[in-house]
Formats: structure tokens, sequence, C-alpha cells
């Protein structure tokens, strides 16, 4: 067997055996940023499919779960929001709904 038919096998298998383990880290990974994400108002919108004057008036009236970024000085702190937070609100939301 030439000496490069069998480092691609060696390749292969080595492939074959630390694949299940590197997809389960990335996916452990990937849970955690998603858990973690942060998102400005215009992401937000973009996620909800409204407008930025929609999300700030939502914001106002305390319709969506956010929080605020910037020293408690600050004269305008951003506003952040949660990706979980905000997909679980539209699941609840949907929820919500259905029983109306």
């Amino acid at each position: 067997m030439p000496a490069l038919d069998l480092l691609k096998e060696l390749k292969a298998a080595l492939i074959k055996e630390v694949e299940p383990e590197i997809k389960k880290m990335v996916d452990e990974q990937f849970s955690l940023k998603v858990a973690t994400a942060t998102l400005g108002v215009s992401e937000a919108a973009n996620l909800l499919g409204v407008t930025e004057e929609t999300v700030y008036c939502m914001v106002r009236e305390k319709r969506l779960p956010h929080f605020y970024m910037g020293s408690i000085s600050s004269r305008k702190p951003k506003i952040k929001f949660r990706l979980a937070a905000l997909e679980q609100w539209m699941i609840d939301e949907e929820k919500r709904n259905m029983e109306i």
C-alpha cells in the first residue's frame, strides 16, 4: 500500500474517532453563546420583524424583556435584550394569543 493511501486512511480514521467529541464541544459552546447572547435595538427589531420604533415603544410599555447597559450617571444607556429571553417571550406570546 502506498504511503499516501495509508496516510489518507489514518486521517479518515482519526476524523471518525474525534468527530463526535468535537461536535459535542461545538454544540455546548453554541448553546452557551445563544444562552448569553445579547442584542441591540436594531437586532431585536429584526428578530421580531418590527421597526426599531416599535421596539422602543414596547420597551417603554415594559412589554419586552430588556435591560440597560451603561453607568448609572449615563444620560443614554443602551437598551439590550437577551436572545434567549426574546425567543421565550415569542413562544409565550404565541401561546397567550392561542388562548384568546
